[in-house]
């Protein structure tokens, strides 16, 4: 009994008490809030990085967009200059180009060239390269003729059927 009678509980008022108890709740409620404002406080800042990273990955594919954008206008823009910077090239660099895009040599490419803008032009050309290399030494005897007399020389020549 002296044990229970020495207790501090048992010394106090009701109304002590009843501050105890209302001390006690307003600790609790206190710590509740103060936990409740941390937690609010950390799910502003996670709210705030989200949102920049939805900014940023908004933000990387408006980069890209722009990227593909350039790149396509560069392509087309680099096919209507190059042609005229080809005709500006030096040493024939333009005949070196034309051959490199039609996969041939020099003369091979302007033979094919011709060949796309005249083709009748073309044959008549052929045909009279074939001529000439079939008379090359009657043509080339015609030549000296002329030379040594000064004047026009006729020469007959072998025309296949």
């Amino acid at each position: 009994m002296a044990a229970i009678e020495e207790h501090p509980g048992i010394r106090l008022t009701p109304a002590q008490y009843t501050q105890a108890m209302a001390a006690a709740g307003e600790g609790l409620m206190q710590k509740s809030v103060r936990e409740l404002d941390s937690a609010k406080a950390a799910a502003v800042a996670e709210r705030r990085e989200l949102a920049a990273m939805i900014g940023t990955l908004r933000g990387q594919s408006k980069q890209w967009q722009w990227l593909d954008w350039t790149a396509a206008a560069a392509f087309l823009l680099g096919l209507l200059i190059s042609p005229n910077l080809a005709r500006v090239l030096p040493f024939g660099g333009d005949g070196h180009l034309a051959a490199f895009i039609i996969r041939a040599d020099r003369w091979n490419a302007g033979g094919a060239l011709m060949e796309a803008q005249d083709p009748q032009a073309c044959r008549s050309l052929s045909g009279a390269l074939k001529l000439t290399g079939d008379n090359q030494v009657v043509l080339a005897a015609c030549r000296e003729a002329a030379a040594k007399t000064k004047k026009v020389q006729h020469c007959g020549i072998i025309v296949p059927p």
